[in-house]
């Protein structure tokens, strides 16, 4: 700015000394969850954490006043409440795979502004996926084999997983209860080859879970010779001797 005197003198001010100032900056993270997982409330979860951010001793100059605060997080701008030289802003939910820069913005009643940074941890979470195999022992027994190979966040190796399946004939309408699964460990179900079942597998870890539905198909296979028999099934297993049986 500057200042014509009756003179014709100029007076020229230097703005910054008279910007308004931020002391400290600082952010928590307040889910009780996320901190007893990650024993920190440093550590910021992706999604899950709840951060307050605080700013203190915030201070106008020359007899200016402090009038707003705002904080800038992953591109989303989040205005504080002032209270005396403090503000804060709670329950911000941080949608970042890495590390973010918060940046705090004070506003004083000249409409003059100073801002100050801080780096945010960041633990990338995401829901739990599977790779899932699901397959009648030999294409037709009764005897199923089924592997789950879960993928998930480490959330700094603290995060674990749990696996379920449940199932029903197709013509039912409803589950039996949950079988639990090891990951990547195939396990051997017993699903009656005479029926189309409905599998269902459920994929938990300690913030989310992930729901898959898969269909089994009958075990007959189109052509079938029994040795022992002597007879061929078309779409079925022959019960008779020297037999050609057809279903359908």
């Amino acid at each position: 700015s500057q200042i014509n005197t009756r003179t014709g003198g100029t007076y020229t001010i230097n703005q910054n000394d008279y910007l308004p100032s931020i002391s400290a900056i600082t952010y928590t993270d307040t889910n009780a969850t996320c901190t007893a997982l990650t024993k920190s409330n440093q550590l910021v979860i992706r999604n899950q954490s709840t951060v307050l951010f605080s700013a203190s001793s915030l201070t106008g100059n020359k007899s200016a006043t402090i009038v707003s605060c705002k904080v800038v997080v992953n591109a989303n701008s989040y205005s504080m409440s002032v209270s005396g030289s403090s503000a804060s802003v709670n329950n911000i939910i941080i949608d970042s795979a890495s590390d973010v820069t918060a940046t705090f913005t004070v506003t004083d009643s000249r409409g003059l502004t100073s801002s100050k940074s801080l780096n945010v941890t960041m633990l990338d979470w995401t829901l739990p996926t599977a790779i899932i195999t699901l397959q009648r022992q030999h294409n037709f027994y009764s005897e199923t084999d089924v592997n789950v190979n879960a993928e998930y966040s480490s959330i700094d190796g603290k995060n674990t997983i749990t696996i379920k399946t449940r199932y029903k004939k197709v013509s039912d309408a409803d589950y039996g209860n949950y079988v639990d699964l090891d990951d990547n460990v195939t396990s051997t179900l017993n699903l009656d080859n005479d029926y189309e079942w409905d599998v269902q597998v459920l994929v938990n870890d300690k913030f989310g879970s992930t729901t898959y539905n898969l269909t089994l198909s009958r075990g007959l296979p189109i052509i079938y010779f029994d040795r022992l028999l002597s007879s061929t099934g078309f779409n079925c297993f022959p019960k008779e001797e020297k037999s050609i049986e057809v279903n359908g």
